[in-house]
């Protein structure tokens, strides 16, 4: 997470594919189980006894939601989660 501008132009940078996951090709890696752990997690449904849309979240579940909107699948989260 560093700006390239920060090195000094005569350093050497070593670009290497994510540890986390297996190498398919140069720095493409296989995230395979990303999708496969996304399409796991059920879709949010209200309660059955819903009558006349009657349900509420809490103010903080709607911000956890909205922030799984963000993500741009660069799949950080999961390589710092598995490698500490």
């Amino acid at each position: 997470m560093t700006r390239l501008a920060s090195y000094d132009p005569t350093e050497t940078i070593t670009v290497t594919p994510m540890r986390t996951f297996p190498v398919i090709r140069d720095l493409v890696t296989d995230v395979t189980f990303n999708y496969e752990k996304a399409r796991e997690v059920p879709a949010f449904t209200p309660p059955h006894d819903n009558v006349g849309g009657k349900f509420r979240m809490a103010q903080l579940d709607v911000e956890r939601g909205q922030e799984f909107r963000k993500c741009i699948e660069c799949f950080l989260a999961r390589t710092l989660s598995r490698h500490p």
